[in-house]
Formats: C-alpha cells, structure tokens, sequence
C-alpha cells in the first residue's frame, strides 16, 4: 500500500455496514474526502471532485470507477477494488447503478447539483436515491491514530513554515508575496499540497477574515493577518496568527490579548462530553465580559480531516465533543476599516484531555 495511505476492510465494513441500517442495496461516494478516507484513492484540489474515482459500494463488491486517466492511479493505490473503466463517468453511471442491480442507492445529495441528481434519477428509474450525506460524515468524524498522526504532521510543517516567514517577511513586501512565500515553502519542504489558499491581509484589510491578497504592502505601525495550512499524506492544517510591524498601541495590543485569552478560555473548557456549543458560548463570554457588544460573526471552530472545513462544527453542532476529534478553536476581532486580529489553532480531543497541534507562539510578535 502506498505510503500515507490510510485504508483497510474495517474502513469499508463500516460503511458496509451502512447498507442495512438505511436499508439500501449499495453506496455511490462522491465526495473527495470519503473517497480517499475508503479505498485510499487521492485526487488532487484540481480534480473534478464528484465523478473522478466515483465509488460504488454493494455487500459483495466494491467498485471504483475512473476514466482512463485515473485507471493506472487507482490501480496502485486501490489494489482491493474493482476498477469500472469508462469514458465519461457522468452519463454512465446510471448503467451502472442498474447493472449492480442496486433498488435503493445512498448518495451525497450535498455533492451532486441538482442536474446531477435527476440526470440519475431519469438514467437509471428503477433505482431510488437516498441522502445519506450525514451518516458517511459521522464515519469519518473520530479520527485513528493513523489519521491523527498525519494531521500532527502537517501541524508540525506549519509551526516550522510560520517560523521561517517570520524571518523572511520585510517592509515593503506586498500581500500576494507573503502568501507566495509561504506557498512556495510547504511544496518545497515536503506538503503534498495546500490546504486552501493562503491569506496573508494587511492593516485594516484585514478586517475581511476571508479576504484575498492583493499588492497592499507591508507597512510599519500595522496588522499582518496570515492564514494558512498544508496537505500531508491527505490530512490538513489550519493556523491562524496576526502578528505586528513595529509595536502595536496600547489599544491593539488589548486586543490581541483579550482574543488570545477568549481562544483560551475555549480550550480550557474542552473536554470529552462537553457540548460543542459550550465551547462556543465561552469563547464569546470572554468578549461580553470586557463589554464587547460586536463579537466575530464566524463559527468557533470547524473539524479538520481530510477537509479543512468538516464535522463537528463547534458553533452549530449541538452534540458532545468526543476523543479522537480534530478542530480548530479561532476567535478573533474585526473592525472594518481598521484592523483584524485572529489566533487559531488545530487541536486533539483524547481522553485524558485537549491537545494542541499547532504550538507556535501566541504571544505578541513583533517584527
């Protein structure tokens, strides 16, 4: 089995296993994610994500279906599975559902557009499709420790790439350099890939928490935001730091470390159990009691896997927080026009407690 591939029987028993608790004849994964996670086929950020390795699941068979430019791929890295050669996997599928002779089918419906959706439906009429994007997540939302090794790793890459910028980044660098210099590290230094595209935003762009980089250059008496993460044997990161071009004033530092401390005060009460939105509500408590009135509009935390954005969501999700769990915890203040600040982190649940990933500094940078 190729290195960093993280497959097995118990993998595919367990969604198997699916078939009867939805009483469905088969499965058709469709997401990059799960594709990978099952049978240990990779596709690249680039790769068309719902009919590029589409896999087909019955009680007796497992099926990848590819066109010839992913034939050979699939061959190497799934040796267990039947490879279904075809020219356009779109318009054929449906055949192949009915070959299978498949009555009730699960799918992602959150993958599949619409058009996707009825195109099977017409093509194959005999088979009912099934929703079953919630139930292959939870398959994937308790991470082993093959999985959670890997996402150590790509953590670990990340410390080391924020520590290298740190002596890299000068006055006068514009935005787009930053973020390609921290781009340009991970491929060089051993990332398969990135695990988005980089932000890098200055001064009081980076009140966007999303934006994109532009030319703006680096300038003293500012704000650098940097987001950024890697792709490591499938697995991903996500750290978030704002750090300073000369000294901050004594306003901006207090806000600094009023996020570092709501990001604190949610990690401390993390533990197995705890419900997520518990997590969420302290984070925020942090905020109200310094009579903050506008606190960040975005999620806590988010999982992070095979995806950068996965299950659970620390905002949303109403469950508890269980051992085996990757997130991020990310609060952060944002004043349009004048300034963003953000500190995130990726972390482990286990039983015997929180463990942070990314390690690097929170304290106050100063370039």
């Amino acid at each position: 089995m190729p290195a960093g591939v993280i497959a097995g029987p118990t993998r595919l028993e367990r969604a198997r296993a699916l078939l009867d608790a939805h009483e469905l004849d088969g499965l058709m994964v469709s997401r990059s994610a799960a594709k990978r996670w099952l049978s240990g086929f990779a596709l690249s950020r680039a790769d068309d994500e719902i009919w590029s390795g589409t896999l087909l699941v019955t009680r007796d068979r497992q099926l990848l279906v590819a066109d010839s430019r992913y034939t050979e791929q699939a061959s190497v890295e799934c040796p267990d599975w039947e490879i279904a050669e075809v020219r356009r996997p779109k318009p054929e599928m449906p055949g192949l559902l009915s070959s299978l002779g498949l009555r009730r089918c699960g799918a992602e419906a959150e993958i599949l557009s619409h058009d996707d959706w009825e195109s099977l439906r017409s093509g194959a009429p005999d088979v009912e499709l099934v929703p079953l994007d919630d139930a292959l997540r939870e398959l994937r939302l308790i991470k082993d420790v093959d999985e959670q090794e890997a996402i150590a790793r790509a953590c670990a890459l990340t410390d080391r790439c924020f520590e290298q910028m740190l002596g890299t980044i000068r006055r006068g660098m514009s935005e787009r350099e930053v973020a390609l210099g921290i781009d340009t590290w991970f491929r060089a230094n051993g990332a398969e890939d990135l695990a988005f595209d980089t932000i890098a935003l200055v001064g009081a762009r980076a009140s966007m928490p999303h934006g994109r980089p532009s030319d703006t250059p680096v300038a003293g008496g500012e704000a650098l935001l940097l987001d950024f993460g890697c792709q490591v044997d499938g697995y991903r990161s996500d750290m978030t730091r704002t750090i300073f071009i000369g000294e901050p004033d004594g306003e901006t530092a207090a806000m600094y470390r009023l996020v570092a401390a709501s990001q604190q005060r949610a990690a401390d009460t993390v533990a197995p159990g705890v419900a997520c939105q518990a997590v969420d509500r302290a984070s925020r408590e942090v905020f109200v009691e310094a009579g903050w009135t506008e606190i960040f509009g975005h999620g806590l935390g988010h999982g992070i896997g095979l995806e950068t954005h996965e299950a659970p969501s620390l905002t949303y999700d109403e469950g508890p927080l269980l051992p085996g769990m990757t997130f991020t915890i990310e609060p952060g203040i944002y004043l349009a026009g004048r300034i963003g600040i953000r500190i995130e982190d990726d972390f482990l649940l286990t039983d015997a407690g929180l463990q942070r990933l990314t390690v690097s500094s929170r304290d106050i940078i100063v370039l």
